[in-house]
C-alpha cells in the first residue's frame, strides 16, 4: 500500500468576524472563531491518527496564526497556503500536486471532526487500490474527495455553497470519465448554529458551546 498518499485538510484562518459567520446568529464573532479553531484541532487530530499517508494542512489566506503553528509543532504536519482563486482552483491545485507526486490525493474540510475514524482509514485504503472516493454532506456538498486522477475541468461550473454541488460534481465527473467508485456515508458539516447543535449531541467536544 502506498503510505505516501497525501490528504489536504482545508482550513480558513480563524479570525473573528471573518470565519464561521453563520454561527454568529447565536454567538459573538470571537466565539465563532474559537469554534473554528477547535474544529481545526479536532480534525487534524482525527486524521493524523487514522490516515495512512501524509497529512497536510492547507490554509487561507496565510499560515500566520497560532493554531496553525500549534498543529505543525504538535503533529509534525506541513502547513501550505491554498492556491489563489475560487474554491475549485484551490481544490484542483492541491489534488494536482498530490496526484502528480504520489498517484492519488484527497481533500477534506475541517467542518466534520465527528467523522468516524473508519471512514478516514477506508478512504486511504480505497485510494491505494486506485478507487476514487467521495463523501457527501447533508447540505448538498461534500466533506471529503479522494482521486487517482485529475482534469483541468473537473470543478468547472460548480456552484459552490449550494445544494447542487454534489449533482454538479457527479455530472462533471461522468462527462470526464472519472468514476466515483466509493460513496461514503453522508455527514452533516458544521456551517450553521443548527448544525453545531446537532453535531454536539454526538461529538461531546463541542457540547460546551451549546450548553
Amino acid at each position: 500500500m502506498n503510505s505516501d498518499i497525501p490528504i489536504y485538510l482545508f482550513a480558513k484562518k480563524p479570525v473573528a468576524g471573518r470565519v464561521k459567520t453563520r454561527l454568529q446568529s447565536h454567538c459573538s464573532p470571537t466565539v465563532a472563531a474559537q469554534i473554528a479553531e477547535d474544529l481545526i484541532r479536532a480534525t487534524v487530530e482525527l486524521v493524523v491518527a487514522n490516515w495512512c499517508g501524509q497529512v497536510r494542512l492547507c490554509v487561507w489566506p496565510d499560515p500566520e496564526h497560532s493554531v496553525f503553528e500549534e498543529m505543525r509543532t504538535t503533529h509534525s504536519i506541513d502547513i501550505e497556503t491554498q492556491a489563489a482563486g475560487g474554491l475549485g482552483k484551490k481544490l484542483l491545485r492541491a489534488l494536482d500536486v498530490g496526484v502528480g507526486a504520489h498517484g492519488a490525493a484527497a481533500v477534506m474540510g475541517c467542518d466534520v471532526p465527528h467523522c468516524p475514524a473508519a471512514i478516514i482509514r477506508r478512504t486511504c485504503v480505497a485510494l491505494a487500490r486506485r478507487r476514487n472516493v467521495i463523501g457527501p454532506s447533508l447540505d448538498g456538498g461534500f466533506y471529503l474527495l479522494g482521486v487517482n486522477e485529475t482534469h483541468p475541468d473537473m470543478f468547472r461550473g460548480i456552484r459552490w455553497s449550494t445544494p447542487s454541488v454534489m449533482p454538479n460534481i457527479e455530472c462533471s465527473f461522468r462527462h470526464l470519465d472519472i468514476n466515483l467508485d466509493l460513496r461514503l456515508p453522508m455527514l452533516r458539516d458544521i456551517d450553521t448554529w443548527a448544525d453545531l447543535v446537532a453535531v454536539a449531541q454526538q461529538f461531546q467536544r463541542l457540547s460546551p458551546y451549546v450548553a
